[in-house]
């Protein structure tokens, strides 16, 4: 039997079953043949259409939709897990579409399933226990997320594309349709492949998010200058960076955080300020964190299909 609604503007068809324990917002409309499970929290505005299954620990942000046959909060698919208390969290304004799956975090992974603000999850797509996806992320048809996957903001996961455990894809970062991802992707990187490599910036997803010429421009050399590739989509070549080429991407990084580190304190050369030419550098930080974080990654990165993913995970090594 459907729970009495909490609020007067709350609509909970009769064939649905509400434990008296979940808690439901205002102006929630939960439609037919849905189950709302103990512990379960759902926000003002939110809308379930039909045959729903969402178990608690789980808190849906307000105005999210889900769509038929999807599952929420239920038990992580990993053969450690001992019923220990573990929840997922969906934020505000999310789209999850039907037969999508989303698990419940574990122990090992800190104990939350995590979906940020604004996000679309696509028809069959599986997020798996302990990811991390944040906000305004797109998560295409058939996409699988594994165990500890992040997701940066503005990411998009093409359609079918399967992402290894423990992967890390950064913000505004593009993975092509049905491809395999074994190693972390940098920021507004490009990668596919059915063992993806990375093929260039994402330089349509930079320009949908208002990134000037110049700073596209920008982020290249830096792109070229980390791996040394001379062939991107941006065609203009003109620009390079003024700092020491070693022959390892560790070293690259060094180099490049400390020249970030001189530009934010202001005391960087004449030729390098002028290389950057007053462009923000938020984005440029993103690039340099993430690859710095990835020489303790479990997967390592991924690289352009020209460079030995075995000798850059050798290089991670080094202690710069």
């Amino acid at each position: 039997m459907a729970a009495v609604p909490r609020h007067a503007d709350t609509h909970i068809h009769p064939t649905s079953l509400v434990a008296d324990s979940a808690q439901i917002g205002s102006g929630v409309q939960i439609g037919p043949f849905c189950r709302i499970g103990p512990g379960v929290i759902i926000k003002d505005g939110v809308q379930l259409s039909s045959h729903i299954v969402i178990e608690g620990p789980t808190v849906l942000g307000a105005r999210t939709q889900i769509y038929p046959f999807a599952s929420l909060g239920l038990e992580p698919a990993d053969r450690k897990f001992r019923g220990e208390c573990s929840s997922v969290v969906v934020g505000d304004d999310c789209v999850i579409r039907e037969n999508v799956s989303i698990h419940r975090g574990t122990q090992g992974g800190g104990g939350v399933t995590r979906v940020g603000n604004g996000c679309l999850i696509m028809g069959g797509a599986h997020i798996a226990h302990d990811c991390q996806v944040a906000d305004e992320v797109i998560v295409s048809n058939q996409a699988l997320l594994a165990g500890h996957v992040s997701v940066g903001r503005g990411a998009n996961i093409g359609g079918g594309a399967g992402i290894h455990q423990y992967v890390r894809v950064g913000a505004g970062a593009m993975v092509g349709g049905l491809s395999a991802v074994r190693q972390d992707v940098i920021p507004y990187g490009l990668v596919e492949g059915d063992t993806a490599s990375l093929k260039s910036l994402n330089v349509i997803g930079l320009k949908r998010k208002a990134a000037s010429g110049t700073e596209i421009r920008l982020l290249n050399m830096v792109y070229r200058y980390i791996f040394q590739v001379t062939e991107t989509h941006v065609t203009r070549t003109d620009f390079r960076l003024n700092l020491p080429v070693h022959s390892c991407i560790a070293q690259r990084t060094h180099e490049l955080s400390k020249a970030l580190q001189t530009l934010l304190t202001g005391t960087a050369s004449e030729i390098l300020s002028r290389q950057f030419n007053g462009q923000k550098l938020d984005r440029l930080s993103e690039i340099v964190d993430f690859l710095i974080q990835s020489q303790a990654s479990k997967r390592g990165l991924a690289l352009p299909s020209n460079i030995s993913c075995l000798s850059i995970e050798e290089e991670f090594l080094l202690d710069v």
